[in-house]
């Protein structure tokens, strides 16, 4: 990391605003913590690796995420069970053998599943899925707007 200074001073360079997309994370990170934005967006400062027994949040959206992923690619008629499983392992990475809070959160993301599935089926049949994360970048004045669109369907009716 560079950095002048002035006097007793430290100031660390920035890059130009020209330079910085912004996602939904920086945008969320911006609004609960400026100092953090600040330090990991800005200063691009990485937090320190955590080892942690139990499934973080945004593992159980990536999880989430993974699943109905799977499940709208499935061209085998696979059971959600196994679709679970199989996401599980894609994200955290092991074979699902979760104790405490991680039975809890594997459990939820699989009921969440089944309710998207299910009103999927009954509320918005029939549709195609046509694309599953998608990243997308735009320009916005000086900005790049970036992130990830969840799913692109599209509509039959």
């Amino acid at each position: 990391m560079n950095a002048t200074a002035s006097s007793s001073v430290y100031f660390p360079e920035i890059a130009p605003l020209t330079e910085f997309s912004l996602s939904a994370s920086s945008l969320k990170h911006f609004i609960t913590c400026p100092l953090r934005f600040y330090y990991r967006h800005l200063l691009k400062i990485k937090e320190p690796d955590q080892i942690d027994e139990t499934m973080q949040d945004g593992t159980f959206g990536s999880l989430l995420h993974r699943i109905m992923e799977l499940h709208y690619n499935d061209t085998k008629n696979t059971k959600l069970d196994d679709i679970c499983l199989q996401a599980y392992r894609d994200i955290c990475h092991h074979s699902y053998d979760a104790h405490g809070y991680d039975i809890i959160a594997f459990e939820s993301a699989k009921t969440m599943a089944r309710h998207i599935i299910r009103y999927d089926e009954t509320q918005r049949a029939p549709f195609t899925v046509e694309a599953n994360e998608s990243r997308f970048s735009t320009q916005y004045k000086c900005l790049t707007l970036t992130g990830i669109i969840d799913r692109i369907d599209n509509d039959k009716s």
